[in-house]
């Protein structure tokens, strides 16, 4: 249930932890499922470990993208009907700069998009957690001409994301804006705005 102090917590930091979790049985048979679609065969990092709308082929994951659970919480913090339309599965944490997912998806409501992650494993300091700046959501949502960046094409729409990482960054610190790590137990599920700028650790425990 999604209380006033969760809206109230979310419209601020721009993402909340349910205050409940996925049982271990239904992720284990998710991870089994998936085992051996990881793919190693793109030269950008960030798609290296990761299954996209797995979805269409594993009734696990299409299970939990339909969660009524989570549905119903996100639709409760948004005030307004929510579907899931895309999965991706990680293998391991990503370790991607920092981004927004606006820069990516931009729906035509700009409040009309949320990311949900989750936790098939705990995950901490060692291993690749997610690393969040709270209140960034409420940031100006950028176009790469509004970061003074080039932008990419089609067929090469990873050409100047360093560029787009680099004025990231940037847009932090110009605005005082801190790192957060957000470690999360196997289970947790956390909800977070399009336009929050998030970003995975550093993996320092590769075992």
């Amino acid at each position: 249930m999604i209380t006033q102090n969760n809206k109230e917590s979310f419209l601020q930091q721009g993402y909340l932890i349910l205050d409940w979790k996925i049982e271990d049985g239904i992720i284990d048979e998710l991870l089994n499922d998936l085992d051996a679609h990881y793919t190693y065969n793109s030269p950008h990092y960030n798609l290296n470990n990761r299954v996209e709308n797995a979805f269409k082929f594993s009734d696990p994951v299409l299970n939990l993208a339909n969660n009524q659970a989570i549905l119903t919480a996100i639709a409760s913090l948004m005030d307004g009907k929510f579907f899931p339309f895309q999965t991706l599965n990680f293998e391991k944490g990503t370790q991607q700069r920092l981004h927004s997912d606006w820069f990516h998806f931009a729906p035509s409501n700009d409040s009309g998009l949320v990311g949900v992650w989750v936790a098939f494993e705990d995950t901490d300091d060692s291993n690749g957690a997610l690393e969040v700046v709270p209140g960034s959501h409420k940031l100006p949502y950028s176009y790469p001409e509004d970061l003074g960046v080039e932008k990419g094409s089609k067929g090469e729409p990873y050409k100047y994301y360093q560029d787009y990482e680099d004025a990231i960054e940037k847009l932090v610190q110009a605005n005082n804006l801190e790192k957060k790590l957000v470690p999360l137990k196997k289970g947790q599920i956390l909800i977070w705005h399009s336009n929050l700028i998030h970003g995975g650790s550093k993996i320092l425990d590769t075992a």
